[in-house]
């Protein structure tokens, strides 16, 4: 017998109805645990989506259900509060990040980073606190998922391995057999590849 999966559509209240075929992959980062955690998840009409899978069947969660029911359960039972922070975290980043893949829709500005928000934002990219730590120029963007594509292109013959700075990357990869000078590797692609290099480095974990 072969079985195939069912997509069961999401009734969302006073929305239209949300399937899987619907919703557009993508990514956030958040600070979890001393960690910077990669979290996929999917957008629908501006709002974050997980995809719960029972049996065959596959149903789109919105984040915002799965904060409430969360919060429902440590307030009754006073349990869970580890997993109810991760899912406001996730909810929140991905709430800019949905928005900023609709047509019109304009991302939620980021916050000035401080100690406590890490070296990525919900975007991947590094924050100006990240930049001071790895001494990325301040005027260059990086971008964990833009580092991740010039790596591959790049580096990825290769294991990943890393230095804990920019200019100490640089200086590693002007080495044999690499011998890439800024003609090769331009600043503006090494700010990113540093970012993919970096991306589980953390104020919490750099405290140990």
């Amino acid at each position: 017998m072969r079985w195939s999966l069912i997509f069961i559509p999401l009734l969302v209240m006073g929305a239209a109805r949300i399937s899987v075929d619907e919703l557009v992959s993508t990514s956030v980062v958040i600070s979890n645990g001393g960690f910077s955690e990669v979290v996929d998840l999917y957008c629908g009409g501006g709002a974050p989506y997980a995809l719960k899978t029972r049996g065959t069947r596959i149903t789109p969660k919105p984040y915002a259900t799965l904060v409430r029911r969360a919060k429902k359960k440590f307030t009754i039972r006073g349990v869970g509060k580890s997993s109810l922070r991760r899912l406001r975290k996730i909810n929140k980043a991905g709430k800019s990040a949905c928005l900023g893949l609709e047509p019109n829709g304009t991302p939620t500005p980021t916050p000035t980073p401080s100690q406590d928000e890490g070296y990525f934002n919900s975007a991947g990219d590094v924050t100006a606190l990240g930049k001071q730590v790895f001494e990325i120029p301040s005027q260059l963007r990086a971008n964990i998922w833009d580092g991740m594509i010039i790596w591959e292109q790049t580096c990825g013959c290769h294991e990943l391995r890393s230095k804990s700075t920019m200019p100490l990357i640089r200086e590693a990869i002007l080495q044999e057999p690499m011998y890439f000078d800024q003609a090769a590797l331009p600043d503006e692609d090494l700010a990113n590849i540093t970012a993919w290099l970096l991306k589980f480095r953390s104020p919490e974990l750099d405290s140990y």
